[in-house]
């Protein structure tokens, strides 16, 4: 763990003696459900776009672009973004995200999520055209995700509950902020920034399973 994420840590312990009971009830358990200890679950986070395929299931109910995780089996499976499609190789107690490269075609990222009881799963994806990007909590003056290139993600779990602001950066630039985002234990949140040539934009969104 690097200084500042372990200041990072700290001013989270700090935050929970502080919030105290305002968060009491905000352990729900999304991840309760989730009971074969073989599952794998993939997701689309596809901005703009209104379709896509996992396996054999059609995908249409997004919600800013992005879907609930939906259970795979192991083994090859098709992906389909509109009219683009390709081939995953899953694995056991995997997750993935797939999102549009840029030159159209659907790509896999895995996701790394602890699902760890006292914290929570925060995942930034970089779908911007810039690389190098940082994801800043101002709050700890320290970053849980640093130099994340253009097309890509990263995961950090951070402990439970609490509500963070965050910055997306280039540097000491500031591309996006996203507020008040809800920290819950052994649960998750997806931070998106998208955006080309100077006009960005980021938000949150929980993660959820299919039922």
């Amino acid at each position: 763990m690097t200084p500042r994420l372990r200041s990072l840590t700290l001013s989270v312990a700090a935050a929970l003696c502080l919030s105290g009971t305002a968060h009491a009830q905000a352990d729900n358990g999304l991840y309760r459900d989730v009971r074969d200890p073989d599952a794998s679950f993939v997701r689309l986070i596809i901005p703009g776009k209104s379709y896509g395929k996992v396996a054999a299931a059609g995908v249409s109910n997004l919600r800013n672009g992005v879907s609930d995780y939906i259970h795979v089996d192991p083994g090859e499976i098709k992906i389909a973004v509109e009219d683009a499609e390709t081939s995953l190789t899953v694995l056991p107690r995997s997750f993935y995200t797939v999102i549009v490269a840029s030159d159209g075609t659907p790509t896999a990222l895995p996701d790394t999520l602890q699902a760890n009881p006292a914290k929570a799963d925060i995942s930034f994806f970089n779908l911007s055209d810039r690389d190098g990007v940082d994801l800043f909590v101002p709050r700890a003056k320290a970053n849980v995700a640093k130099a994340v290139a253009a097309g890509s993600n990263s995961s950090v779990a951070v402990k439970a509950p609490l509500t963070l602001d965050f910055e997306v950066k280039a540097g000491d630039e500031v591309l996006a902020t996203v507020p008040s985002v809800e920290l819950r234990r052994k649960e998750g949140v997806a931070i998106i920034v998208t955006g080309r040539a100077g006009a960005y934009e980021a938000f949150a969104h929980d993660n959820a399973f299919v039922n």
